[in-house]
């Protein structure tokens, strides 16, 4: 039952005492299609709440997230790519398939 709620999408979500808490807690999964900031918090919180999830990344926003880092370097996010293996880095068993 999908439900339409005009909000910015935040791991903070996941805490609210409300309705909108509920509804991200109670989600079978976790859908991002084109997400672009929202896309490290909706892989955050299905990773959180050990929620399914499918994620369609759009554009990598590194100036907006300039404290992202690429694990084992410590270099930059700063490509698509790169992007790509940040997030999959997140945890173990993400898998990536291409459209």
């Amino acid at each position: 039952n999908a439900e339409y709620m005009g909000l910015l999408f935040s791991t903070e979500l996941v805490h609210r005492d409300d309705a909108v808490g509920e509804v991200v807690r109670g989600a079978s999964v976790v859908v991002a299609m084109h997400p672009d900031a929202a896309t490290e918090p909706a892989l955050d919180t299905a990773l959180a709440l050990g929620k399914p999830f499918a994620i369609v990344p759009c554009c990598l926003f590194a100036k907006e997230f300039p404290s992202r880092a690429m694990p084992g370097s410590g270099g930059p996010v700063n490509t698509y790519q790169k992007l790509l293996d940040y997030l999959q880095a997140k945890a173990p068993g993400i898998e990536r398939a291409y459209l």
